[in-house]
């Protein structure tokens, strides 16, 4: 942005200071050290950004405020940033209109910076300080490397070099995690699967499943039989019995029957002592005899179906201890092949499960590997060695170009630099840095074998390259250009080339030069659109 005016109430070393900025031409700025000159720049940055450049406190502990009026391509735009104990307010409005009230402090900041751009762009751009002079030249080869990346721009690979090596580590932590869970649901289906084959096996050990059922048939049928058999059994020995009984009872008439013809036999009955004739004797001894051939027998068939009948039951009682043992152990084989089968039935729910699994953890790692793979690659892109060091040769093929083109015009013909983006180590190797080599001046032995007043020379041609080269890659426009104090330490021969430069670019632009160096005032008094002198906080033209 064009600053046109800037007013300090009560901030920084101002109680009251007014200065107004030409649009273009060189704007000089002297007083001693400590005299509040800087402030000038540092209103800029406090009223657009609400930071200071040095670090120093904005505000004298009073109510006060800074207001900078300036234009950018739009038109016209002033910005007031107001400090009252410890409460700040900001207002802001576009070509002299109402200011438009927002809900907070941070969204007018945003709505400010999407008009002035943000604070980073505006300092590398247009702010230069006597330290950014030495700072690039006087420091090692790595933090030379880091400045050119800070101007341009490269730094804000940092945060997203960071991110992607972070995700790069997490991604191959997750890589890892995929690979364990995919070795583990491969020992799991494996495990299932032997777990499996053994229950096929111990199934294929069990006899052919048999009905529990037809045993039990059989041994009921052999207990019905073997019951019919104890009755039939029964009745036969009670008819045996019976005949025993009645060949007791003949027996026993058999021996009354012989004793009655003994007696018979004497001739006389024994009780009255009468004769017995013969006849009688004969028919008592036709009757004894008759008595004796007429006994009772036991036919042989009962004995023999005794037998029989006790040898099949023999025969069903032996069965029917087999039979129930066979109904016992067909009945535990049925339950030992039902928890089997009923176990195989879960081992393959369980093995579809582990391949299900298993499938997930191939997917989740064919995923991981891709992810692993892309924030890799994403890392070593954004790393020093990426794509940031494409962008940093080209920055510097830039910046050495321009800074040779500046040098030329300060120095003239006879001295020129070159930016080596990697210097060779002792062992052959390189390290990541930048140099600078110098011709026509340090016997080759590069910039610190320099005098000092082409040290000098060659610091400001830097400033003036990087000021243009991060203008371009910022897209930075014509605004306002500050420089503090960077030119003081030039010898007589250096100032004028630098002054010749300084009057080129406020050909285009307003530069404010801020000084001490007495040799550089008086020779820009003779072309400086404006001077100021600031004494105590104190502005006087």
């Amino acid at each position: 942005m064009k600053v046109r005016s800037i007013e300090l109430r009560n901030a920084f070393s101002h109680a009251d200071t007014t200065v107004q900025l030409p649009e273009r031409g060189l704007v000089l700025v002297t007083g001693a050290n400590g005299s509040g000159k800087s402030s000038l720049v540092e209103a800029v940055s406090v009223a657009g950004w609400d930071t200071t450049l040095r670090g120093t406190p904005a505000w004298q502990g009073k109510a006060g405020f800074v207001s900078v009026a300036a234009t950018d391509a739009v038109g016209s735009l002033e910005i007031v940033r107001m400090q009252k104990g410890k409460s700040r307010a900001l207002m802001f409005n576009r070509g002299g209109g109402v200011p438009v009230k927002y809900e907070t402090q941070t969204k007018a900041q945003t709505a400010l910076e999407q008009l002035i751009g943000p604070h980073d762009l505006w300092r590398r751009t247009h702010v230069f300080s006597s330290q950014d002079a030495a700072h690039f030249t006087m420091a090692k080869d790595s933090e030379r490397k880091r400045f050119i990346e800070v101007v341009a721009g490269l730094d804000r690979f940092d945060d997203a070099g960071k991110r992607a090596a972070a995700l790069a580590l997490d991604a191959k932590k997750v890589l890892a995690l995929a690979e364990s869970a995919r070795v583990l649901a491969q020992q799991a289906v494996t495990a299932t699967q032997d777990r499996l084959k053994d229950s096929d096996f111990r199934l294929n050990q069990l006899p052919e499943p048999t009905e529990a059922e037809d045993y039990s048939a059989m041994a009921e049928a052999a207990m019905t039989r073997t019951a019919e058999i104890r009755t039939k059994r029964y009745d036969i020995s009670k008819e045996i019995d019976a005949v025993a009984e009645a060949l007791s009872d003949h027996r026993a008439t058999a021996r009354q029957a012989e004793a009655y013809l003994a007696k018979l036999s004497r001739g006389e009955c024994g009780e009255c002592g009468q004769a017995i004739s013969d006849t009688l004797i004969k028919r008592a001894k036709k009757a004894a005899a008759t008595a004796n051939t007429a006994a009772p027998v036991v036919p042989p068939e009962w004995k023999v179906e005794l037998a029989a009948l006790q040898a099949e039951s023999d025969t069903l009682l032996e069965r029917l201890g087999m039979w129930r043992g066979a109904a016992k152990e067909a009945a535990q084989n049925a339950q030992q092949r039902a928890q089997l089968v009923k176990a195989r039935q879960a081992l393959l729910g369980k093995l579809e499960d582990a391949q299900d699994a298993q499938d997930a953890s191939n997917e989740a790692l064919a995923s991981a590997r891709v992810a692993a793979g892309v924030a890799v690659a994403g890392a070593k892109v954004l790393s020093v060695g990426g794509v940031r060091s494409h962008l940093l040769i080209a920055a510097l093929t830039g910046l050495e170009s321009v800074a040779n083109r500046w040098l030329e015009q300060i120095v003239g013909s006879g001295l020129s630099l070159r930016l080596a983006p990697y210097a060779e180590k002792a062992d052959g190797g390189v390290k990541d840095a930048i140099a600078i080599e110098i011709d026509g001046a340090g016997n080759g032995y590069g910039y610190k074998a320099t005098s000092g007043g082409e040290r000098r020379r060659i610091d400001v041609a830097l400033l003036l390259a990087m000021m243009e080269v991060a203008g371009t890659l910022y897209g930075g426009d014509d605004g306002t250009l500050f420089f503090d104090e960077v030119f003081d330490a030039l010898d007589e021969d250096g100032v004028e080339g630098v002054c010749s430069a300084l009057e080129s670019l406020s050909e285009e632009r307003c530069v404010m030069v801020i000084t001490h160096n007495k040799v550089l005032e008086s020779r820009l008094k003779r072309v400086a659109s404006a001077r100021f002198n600031v004494d105590a906080g104190r502005v006087a033209p």
